[in-house]
């Protein structure tokens, strides 16, 4: 129950942010100075990928942190001050 729960906050999410990003499109379509239609270009960029990634998680049902799935998207770094 708990698993299908979070596959549910996960569907929520993709289409949340698919909305989002169709609204951010409409903006672009529209009269804007330079500046503005390359920032929201920028950020349609951004969006489309965390839409993505929230789709692929939902499409392998891997709502829980620990799955692979969900580990491969974090970003690693080394902080060699631990290692001293």
């Amino acid at each position: 129950a708990h698993r299908e729960g979070e596959a549910q906050h996960l569907r929520r999410l993709t289409a949340e942010l698919t909305a989002d990003l169709g609204e951010i499109v409409d903006l672009v379509r529209g009269r804007l100075p330079t500046l503005s239609r390359t920032t929201l270009g920028a950020l349609i960029v951004l969006d489309v990928h965390q839409r993505d990634v929230a789709a692929l998680l939902e499409e392998r049902c891997a709502a829980d942190p620990a799955d692979f799935e969900w580990q491969a998207q974090l970003r690693h770094e080394l902080d060699e001050s631990q290692d001293r």
